[in-house]
């Protein structure tokens, strides 16, 4: 996370001023270029929308939240200091918000459900696989014992003759 300054008039809800942003571009990405990509962070209460992702700021020691539908691109040089990096389980949460406002792997409900269904008859099928398969080896061994006590009842038979 880092501290960015902007002198844009601020219209409607975009975040303006010197603020904490979190960059979101990917590292690669940020070396060959002169832009990040990044979302702001706040210290206002917006637990209102579910895509705004809270958590505990340990340098303000109050609740920030990270708002996942304002993405911007900003100028590398237009950034002040590094701030801090948060904890992967935040960032979890931070990529499946991202996700959902850009709808990237977005399936409607229907298909969600067939999937669901599909992944279920495959573990099902996996299942069953397995247990023929065993009975294929029992089947197996079964074979080799009759045909070990078949060999004897000919001994027996060769015997008696």
């Amino acid at each position: 996370m880092r501290n960015c300054h902007s002198e844009d008039t601020p219209v409607g809800h975009v975040q303006t001023k010197n603020r904490p942003f979190l960059i979101i571009s990917s590292d690669y990405g940020n070396q060959s270029s002169s832009l990040v990509t990044v979302v702001p962070i706040t210290s206002a209460d917006k637990s209102d929308v579910s895509i705004n992702i809270p958590f505990y700021n340990m340098g303000t020691k109050e609740t920030n939240y990270i708002l996942c539908n304002q993405i911007e691109t900003i100028n590398k040089f237009d950034m002040n200091k590094y701030l801090f990096t948060l904890n992967p389980k935040i960032m979890i949460e931070v990529n499946d918000a991202l996700r959902t406002v850009q709808e990237l792997n977005y399936f409607p409900q229907e298909i969600n459900t067939a999937l669901t269904n599909l992944e279920a008859s495959i573990e099902n099928f996996n299942e069953v696989k397995t247990q023929l398969e065993q009975r294929e080896l029992e089947l197996q061994q079964i074979k080799k014992l009759s045909n070990k006590i078949y060999e004897l009842y000919k001994r027996i038979e060769d015997i008696y003759e």
